[in-house]
C-alpha cells in the first residue's frame, strides 16, 4: 500500500505487521488487489503471528520493501512498470519443470509463454534470473 497516507502518516507510518484497512480498484487475475489505498489502522484486531522479516532492496534509485524471494511452488509473481507512456505488467510462475511468463499492457490479457526445463530447480533458477532482470529495469512487484 503506497497511497492514501496523509503527510503526517508518511512521516510515521504504521509499524510493519500492523493490520490495516485498505480499499482497492479490482483484483488481478491472480486474485491480488490492484491499486490498494490505505484507509486506516485496525485497532480492533491484533496480528496473529510475528511480522515477516523485511529487507530493503534498491530498485532504480528507490527503496522498496521485499519479503523472502522463496515462493510456494506454482505461486505467481506479478510485476508492473508504469513510467511515462509505459503501462505494462509481467508475471511468472513455476510448475514442476515448466516456467510460464505472461506479459502485456495493464488491463489486457497479454501473451503467455511456457518453457520446459530439465528439472524444477533449473526452471526456478531461470525464473529468479528473469525476476532480477525485470526488477533491475524498474518493474515493481504488486
Amino acid at each position: 500500500v503506497g497511497t492514501g497516507f496523509s503527510d503526517k502518516q508518511r512521516e510515521a507510518p504504521p509499524p510493519i505487521g500492523s493490520i490495516i484497512t485498505f480499499r482497492y480498484q479490482e483484483l488481478s487475475d491472480a486474485g491480488v488487489p490492484r491499486f490498494p489505498s490505505f484507509v486506516g489502522v485496525r485497532i480492533d484486531a491484533k496480528p496473529a503471528t510475528a511480522p515477516p522479516k523485511v529487507q530493503a532492496v534498491p530498485v532504480k534509485e528507490k527503496m522498496v520493501m521485499a519479503t523472502s524471494a522463496s515462493q510456494p511452488a506454482g505461486a505467481k509473481r506479478y510485476f508492473e512498470f508504469v513510467d511515462g507512456k509505459s503501462n505494462k505488467f509481467w508475471e511468472v510462475w513455476v510448475s514442476g519443470g515448466d516456467m510460464t511468463t505472461r506479459w502485456g499492457r495493464i488491463g489486457t490479457d497479454g501473451q503467455t509463454k511456457t518453457k520446459t526445463f530439465a528439472s524444477p530447480d533449473k526452471a526456478q533458477a531461470e525464473a529468479d534470473k528473469l525476476i532480477e532482470e525485470k526488477t533491475g529495469k524498474g518493474y515493481v512487484e504488486k
